[in-house]
């Protein structure tokens, strides 16, 4: 049974008033692969009442569940929403994989931040509680490159009382508990896992005090104002908002309401694409107000209340001091991001409880065909979290260095639930996470399965200067993978190779595979072959994708990447255990161009390897500067985060399109950008191999 959408729906289950209201920016999908689904089901399992709103386009789809009593939940779905809706060229996407039929265009631009201002406008007085990849990366002051600038925090471009950062599941235990327990929802300020938007008068005394200075539980990083002009400064504050097992406290500058003469309703939904930013998020002019005062004068005073007034459809904005003038009123006070600590990670019964919960595992019947379904429908989360790190990845910024793994019953017994359903063909697509491989892997040293290590670890970050000491449920300074394996790393693939071979038993299985990405570093330390020969065997469809990202040692050690050296190694033993076991498989390498750190000439190494193994990419990712990623800051600061060293980064449309065309080499089109490409490098000799 699918949770209500309508208020037909409510009136049928006889509920006058729900007690929470999910807002997506995806078609509800009922399956934990999609979050809004998740979360619902969690709610609902602690007994609370709760419907969903999918997609929104008007006032009318807002009010369609009435009023919640409690509060809205509001994501802007599975992919942050400009990523969604925008590829790296900055051109309009034509699909959306998680709208019915892909059809694109019924999901705005900065989509949390239109929902929640458009749930102020029409319920003014109800509590707004924010989560998902959306709100997580963009807690802070980050770079936005759709607009090429430093956005503030999104507790101050959207309306968000609370913000859940990270998976979500251990804050809302906790938040039940005490709802149970009444206490509203409003007095929740030292949450783990949370973060809100408050003057220094309204938020708890731990963070009142450390606003001067780093105190044993709050870290203060640079003021928004501060990083949007200094690089040095941002790169800074990004690896201390990376590395907190304190809290993190922000200034974001002045709350001020502005009338909406240019927030359509179009525009707020959306429409105006790439240029047309300021209906869904921010006031370009407002942030940019020390170059256009006259933006600044136009700011209204009348900020009485928390909201301000709604019901004339204003907007709220911070902006910093320094942007006014004379003529302005006084402003309202300051406003500061407080970022509670990252909280305990949910156990494996927690997290067996959670996929355990009624999931029909299917898109809503009002829907044709949801695409993100196809591939997950038939596919198993086994673990969550990754200690992976790598630079242009926010895996593990969003869900933890520490894996947390399933266990193997509830796997078992999700897989036996998929084989009775009538669409089932006998295959299981995937049993994995962000790295399949990684089930149950973790430290050595005494941190079971959570994947963190201690101060013994070999590979050492370096010290920042408001470092805390390691916990047992706290990630620690160390890298377990990367360029290399710590020695303190379990290798050992046992526990994964287990659950795969039970799945293979269960009647009505024909072949389980494996989709979600091997970690071939990570494979190649397991001293024991049994896994690598029978994955091999018996979990590969033909082709087996595989990430080693670049060929050049300086990019990959950039990337926080095994060095290629070790790629090639894995590649022989795939295809050495292909040709003992009689199998014709090969792997599908997936590369990146124009990286941080890549120049042409580690463009035309890459070619030069292509060459080599004959292999041509039909696809190829360019780098896609997301929020949240230490790769992302090196892009837009052109400094290395860790070293705070200059770093190349290739920008220009110029160099990005020839760094591409290396890779695509049989592509006609890319004929004279390659033969130009190799003319600037000297290296016209590889024409003749083309």
């Amino acid at each position: 049974m699918f949770l209500p959408i309508s208020k037909t729906e409510l009136n049928e289950m006889g509920i006058s008033q729900l007690d929470f209201i999910m807002v997506t920016g995806d078609a509800y999908v009922d399956h934990p692969s999609f979050g809004h689904a998740l979360i619902a089901r969690l709610v609902e399992s602690f007994g609370y009442s709760v419907g969903i709103i999918s997609q929104p386009q008007n006032e009318k789809d807002y009010r369609e569940l009435g009023e919640p009593k409690h509060a809205f939940l509001i994501s802007s779905g599975v992919v942050d929403s400009m990523v969604n809706n925008y590829t790296v060229a900055l051109n309009k996407r034509t699909k959306d994989e998680y709208s019915d039929n892909g059809i694109y265009g019924k999901r705005p631009d900065r989509a949390l931040t239109v929902y929640s201002k458009n749930l102020r406008k029409y319920f003014p007085d109800i509590f707004q509680i924010a989560g998902g990849v959306e709100a997580s990366l963009r807690r802070f002051a980050h770079y936005d490159y759709w607009s090429n600038s430093v956005m503030p925090s999104i507790l101050a471009t959207a309306e968000i009382d609370l913000l859940i950062y990270g998976m979500g599941e251990s804050v809302l235990f906790e938040m039940f508990r005490l709802l149970d327990k009444g206490v509203p929802l409003s007095k929740m300020k030292d949450l783990k896992g949370t973060a809100y938007l408050s003057t220094k008068e309204n938020m708890h005394i731990d963070a009142q005090n450390a606003i001067s200075g780093p105190t044993n539980k709050f870290m203060p990083i640079s003021s928004y104002e501060k990083v949007k002009s200094d690089k040095l400064l941002y790169a800074k504050a990004f690896m201390q908002s990376q590395n907190h097992e304190k809290g993190i406290i922000q200034k974001q500058g002045c709350r001020y309401s502005r009338p909406s003469d240019n927030l359509s309703n179009s525009s707020c939904q959306g429409d105006g694409g790439i240029d047309n930013l300021v209906g869904a998020a921010f006031c370009r002019p407002l942030l940019n107000a020390e170059q256009n005062n006259g933006c600044a004068k136009a700011a209204s005073t009348s900020t009485t209340s928390k909201h301000q007034n709604k019901s004339d459809n204003n907007f709220s904005f911070l902006i910093p001091h320094s942007s006014l003038n004379s003529d302005n009123q006084p402003p309202t006070a300051d406003h500061y991001v407080i970022c509670n600590p990252i909280p305990e990670p949910i156990t494996s019964t927690q997290m067996d409880l959670v996929y355990s919960l009624p999931f029909t595992k299917r898109g809503h019947p009002k829907y044709n065909h949801i695409p993100a379904l196809d591939e997950v429908s038939f596919s198993i989360t086994s673990h969550r979290g990754c200690f992976g790190n790598c630079s242009f990845c926010a895996l593990t910024f969003h869900q933890g260095k520490q894996i947390i793994s399933r266990s193997e019953d509830s796997i078992i017994s999700e897989i036996e639930s998929l084989t009775t359903r009538p669409d089932f063909k006998g295959y299981i697509h995937d049993i994995g996470g962000p790295s399949a491989n990684f089930y149950k892997s973790g430290c050595k040293k005494g941190h079971g399965e959570r994947g963190a290590g201690n101060d013994d670890c070999q590979i050492n970050l370096p010290s920042t200067k408001h470092q805390s000491p390691i916990t047992n449920h706290q990630s620690c300074k160390s890298e377990c993978i990367g360029t290399r394996i710590c020695k303190n790393l379990n290798t050992s693939h046992s526990d994964y190779l287990n659950i795969l071979r039970r799945a293979r038993k269960i009647k009505g299985i024909k072949k389980v595979f494996i989709r979600s990405g091997i970690r071939f570093d990570h494979l190649l330390a397991d001293t024991d072959e049994t896994f690598f020969n029978e994955l091999v065997l018996h979990h590969t469809s033909g082709q087996l994708k595989v990430a080693p990202e670049h060929v050049s040692d300086n990019v990959l050690q950039v990337m926080n990447k095994p060095s290629h050296e070790t790629y090639k190694r894995f590649a022989k033993k795939f295809k050495a255990l292909n040709a003992f076991h009689d199998k014709n498989q090969f792997l599908v390498p997936y590369f990146m161009s124009s990286h941080p750190g890549c120049t042409l000439q580690d463009a035309v190494k890459m070619l030069e390897y292509l060459l080599e193994i004959n292999y041509h990419p039909e696809q190829v990712q360019d780098f896609y500067p997301t929020p949240g990623t230490l790769s992302t800051t090196m892009f837009h600061t052109e400094l290395n985060p860790k070293t705070l060293k200059k770093i190349f980064v290739a920008k220009s449309k110029e160099e990005k399109a020839m760094q591409r065309a290396l890779l695509q080499y049989r592509n006609p089109k890319n004929k004279e950008l390659i033969k130009y490409a190799l003319k600037i490098t000297k290296r016209d000799d590889l024409l003749k191999k083309i």
